[in-house]
This record gives C-alpha cells, sequence and structure tokens, in this order.
C-alpha cells in the first residue's frame, strides 16, 4: 500500500450520546449554509494570493449536510468540532490526529488520497478502515466536509501552461542548465556546446518515446552513476538526491512538452482539475501538487505509447473503480457513468492523436465532441 496521507480518525459514535457532542454536531450541520466552504465550478480556475487554485466539484454541495453527519460519528472525536486535531480522545492517540485547519498542509493534500485513507486506513497510526463501516457515499460525503475547513488546492500550473517554477521545477531548470545544457543542449536536444567534440554523442532527452521507456528511478541512478563507456560523468558526490529528483523532474518537461496542451475545455477540464490535478497534474504530467508522497506514483497520461494500448472501457473502469494498491480512488458514487466516458476521453486527450488506436468510443481527438457537460441527470 502507498504512503497515503497521515489522517487518524477514530469512530466516535459513543460520544454523540452527550449533549455536548449533539451540540456539536447540530453546529457542523450547520455549516453547511457557509458560502466559505463550498465553491462550485462556474469561474473555472480561480487564482489565490497570486496562486492557482483548483475549483470544487459542484457535486460537493449536495453532500455537505450528509458529511457533517458521518464526520459527527465517526471523525469528531479525534479531529473535533472545528477539525483542528483536538477532539475529546485526542490525547490518548499515539499519533496527533491530523488538524484540518491548516491551510498550507491543506492546500497540497488530494481529496482523492483523502478517500483511500478514509477507506483503508493508514498503517503504523491510529487512522482504521472504514471499509465496511461507511459506503463510498458516506466516504466522499465526509471527504466533502473535511475540505471545507481548508477549502484552497493548489494547482501545479495553469492549463496548458509551464509547471510552476518556484519549487523543484525551477531548481531543476537551473541545475540543468548549469550541469547538463554545455553537452545536452538547452533543449535537451543532445547538441550542446561540447557535443560535436564527443565520440558518444550526448543523450537526445527531448525524445518523447525515448524517455516513455525510462522510469524516474533509471534517469536518476544514471545522473547519479553516470554512464561508463560514453562522456557522462556520475554527479553523485556533486548533487544530492533532491536535487537531482529535481533534474529529472526538469527532463520530464524537456520531452513531455508543455506546447502540446490539452485541447479540451468545458465540463471535462473543470472536473479534471477538481477531482484529479492535485495527483496527475494540471497538464496530465503526474506532477501535481500531492504527487510527491504518493507511491506508486500517479499516472502520466501523456505517454502516447500507454494511452493506446487503453480502451475506453479501461479508462472507465480505472475512474470508476479506483485502483486497488495505488492511492487512485473509486468514483462512482460521484460521477454517472456517461460523466466518467467523458472524463475519460479527455485524459486520452492528453496523449495526442498517437494514442487513438486504444479508443473503441466514437471520439477521434474533436475536442467540440466533449467540450459540453454531460446530459445525463445526477
Amino acid at each position: 500500500m502507498g504512503r497515503f496521507l497521515r489522517l487518524a480518525l477514530v469512530p466516535g459514535t459513543a460520544v454523540l450520546a452527550t449533549a455536548a457532542a449533539w451540540t456539536t454536531f447540530h453546529a457542523l450541520t450547520d455549516r453547511e449554509a457557509a458560502p466559505v466552504h463550498v465553491h462550485t465550478m462556474s469561474m473555472g480556475v480561480q487564482r489565490n494570493e497570486q496562486k492557482l487554485v483548483a475549483p470544487q466539484p459542484a457535486a460537493y454541495k449536495g453532500l455537505i449536510s450528509r458529511g457533517a453527519r458521518v464526520y459527527a460519528a465517526n471523525c469528531f472525536s479525534c479531529h473535533g468540532g472545528v477539525g483542528n486535531g483536538h477532539g475529546p480522545l485526542a490525547a490518548n492517540l499515539s499519533t496527533p490526529a491530523r488538524d484540518f485547519t491548516d491551510s498550507d498542509w491543506m492546500s497540497s493534500q488530494s481529496d482523492g488520497v483523502f478517500f483511500t485513507s478514509v477507506q483503508r486506513g493508514v498503517p503504523g497510526t491510529p487512522m482504521p478502515a472504514f471499509t465496511g463501516r461507511l459506503s463510498n457515499a458516506d466516504i466522499w460525503a465526509v471527504v466533502a466536509y473535511i475540505r471545507g475547513f481548508s477549502p484552497t488546492i493548489r494547482l501545479d500550473s495553469a492549463p496548458g501552461g509551464a509547471p510552476d517554477d518556484s519549487g523543484n521545477s525551477g531548481l531543476g531548470k537551473q541545475l540543468y542548465e548549469e550541469q547538463c545544457a554545455g553537452c545536452h543542449g538547452q533543449s535537451g536536444d543532445g547538441k550542446g556546446a561540447a557535443a560535436s567534440s564527443m565520440r558518444t554523442q550526448p543523450r537526445n532527452l527531448s525524445d518523447q518515446d525515448w524517455q516513455a521507456g525510462r522510469s524516474d528511478g533509471q534517469l536518476a541512478h544514471t545522473i547519479q552513476q553516470g554512464l561508463p563507456g560514453t562522456a557522462m560523468p556520475a554527479f553523485g558526490g556533486d548533487l544530492t538526491a533532491d536535487q537531482i529528483d529535481a533534474v529529472v523532474g526538469y527532463l520530464r518537461r524537456l520531452a513531455d512538452g508543455v506546447e502540446r496542451p490539452n485541447p479540451v475545455s468545458g465540463w471535462a477540464q473543470e472536473n479534471y482539475l477538481a477531482y484529479c490535478a492535485s495527483c496527475h497534474g494540471v497538464n496530465g504530467d503526474g506532477k501535481g501538487v500531492a504527487a510527491g508522497r504518493l507511491d506508486p506514483a500517479p499516472r502520466v497520461f501523456r505517454n502516447p505509447a500507454w494511452m493506446a494500448g487503453q480502451t475506453d472501457q479501461a479508462l472507465a473502469n480505472a475512474i470508476k473503480n479506483g485502483r486497488p494498491g495505488t492511492a487512485m480512488p473509486s468514483f462512482g458514487a460521484v460521477l454517472t457513468d456517461q460523466e466518467i466516458a467523458v472524463l475519460a476521453d479527455y485524459l486520452r486527450a492528453f496523449a495526442g492523436s498517437a494514442a487513438i488506436p486504444g479508443a473503441d468510443s466514437a471520439y477521434r481527438y474533436d475536442p467540440e465532441a466533449i467540450n459540453d457537460s454531460p446530459a445525463a441527470p445526477r
């Protein structure tokens, strides 16, 4: 099981027997009316203090009241009425209950991973698995309610734009230009200033097919250890592990290319940003704000070779039912089958027309075919 988020919810049904708990419960359900906790997606991507902010799913508005009841019965005893981790049983926990009012931490978390953490529990903490006690609909309802304590989720970039260079991607670019561009070239094409003097020509790092066949671990190992028999040196003594990871992230950008944004907008884009981008990245590169703590890493949707091997049904099944052994949750309780089909088409559009061989629907990379909101009633 992956490194899921440490939440520490413990069933607290017994506390509802007290008058104080019932008062808290009513306060929780009354929060439904507070507009600060519910954001629809009519405005699309929002900017908050110069940071890109994901829209919250419109479905959340109808889940708040149910989520309040689930939270009061199962989460209040540890996380408290205001979600700050100071519930009546919190002092007895071996691991502190998660503080959902920590807006900085919450802004880099994925609601999908919250779902899997509630569903499966978090090993090594008091957080139990609620599978069998809560339905998927109940879990999504409490996730929607928990998100209300700190509504903002940051995005790693604007749709179709370059990733945020304020963190590791900026560091990776700097290190690449200092250590790698002399041989591999500024664009990664292998035509740096020193390339012509080398017996073995530097690798073309902008080759999507070549990069698609290498894992991040393999790239990092090559940077760390070098390549015997070539001019590629070992950087393990000069760069830290974090710096090497930053370079790998930048190498992915060289091959991935922000010049090929997803052409689809409207309902599909907004729901992808709301449900998926925190892990899979705004541009489908697997570099969302929550991706760094997930093992295995989120799927990269921009790989044409992988996408061409996926049928429409396979993509839809993964969205609807989740993927065991990963942080990928089941969205079947919050999205209809038709909505899931439209979202699957959006994922396929990341990979471009080369990914069409696996498609068995009428969709043929035509943005106009999937820009509108699904007509099926919820």
